[in-house]
């Protein structure tokens, strides 16, 4: 299955990738729903709203049920990209604004554990600096990758103690992050790269090889402010 959910809307969408057929929905409220992840049995998703005091939804995706909503008053500050990993025991969110990110302990659902992770040794905060917009984990789970749109990198951590062990320098304003499985590259799209006339954003690829993180090259044809990746 493959699941959708909606900048202006109300619901999370489920549809059948065989024939993308639509089989059903779940009312999760009113927000500005920008990403979701899924745990690696597809049991449930976590669904988050991109707002000032945002939110997120958990969702039961074989009974799409609402299971309950992380929120509160200064809880989540512009929560943005989203990852679980592959134990669905922690899930990962973005402060889209700031030099932090959260790290939630879901080992109960229904009672998570929320903590802060700066990306660069200062304390947590919001104001504008290297401002995380996206997360995943490297293949093997020992690494996560965040995309930081206003210091233009991509910055590694390791799981197993949150120790910065790479800061990799993109194009400008990068994205969204995906990784191949079958070699070892992560690309960025950056959406505002704009050396190079005719085009309006690149994709930055990088090799995530342990211990040989390294920037390989900035694919730039035919580009226009690409995004979603």
């Amino acid at each position: 299955y493959y699941y959708v959910c909606f900048y202006s809307g109300t619901v999370l969408q489920k549809y059948r990738t065989s024939d993308d057929s639509y089989i059903g929905d779940v009312n999760i409220g009113n927000g500005s729903w920008n990403s979701l992840t899924i745990t690696s049995d597809s049991k449930k998703a976590f669904v988050v709203d991109w707002e000032t005091d945002g939110k997120i939804a958990v969702v039961d995706l074989d009974n799409l049920k609402l299971l309950t909503t992380y929120q509160g008053s200064g809880l989540l500050a512009w929560p943005h990209g989203s990852a679980v990993n592959s134990n669905s025991t922690t899930l990962y969110i973005t402060a889209q604004y700031g030099n932090f990110i959260y790290k939630i302990d879901i080992t109960d659902p229904l009672n998570p554990n929320f903590n802060q992770i700066s990306l660069n040794g200062n304390l947590p905060n919001t104001s504008p600096s290297l401002d995380p917009h996206d997360i995943d984990f490297t293949p093997d789970g020992l690494y996560y990758c965040v995309s930081c749109e206003k210091s233009n990198e991509v910055r590694i951590l390791q799981v197993s103690n949150d120790s910065l062990v790479a800061s990799i320098h993109t194009g400008n304003f990068p994205q969204e992050i995906e990784l191949s499985t079958t070699s070892p590259y992560l690309f960025v799209t950056c959406m505002y790269d704009t050396t190079d006339p005719g085009t309006r954003g690149s994709v930055t690829v990088i090799n995530y090889q342990t211990n040989n993180w390294s920037w390989v090259k900035n694919i730039k044809t035919n580009m226009a402010e690409p995004h979603g990746i």
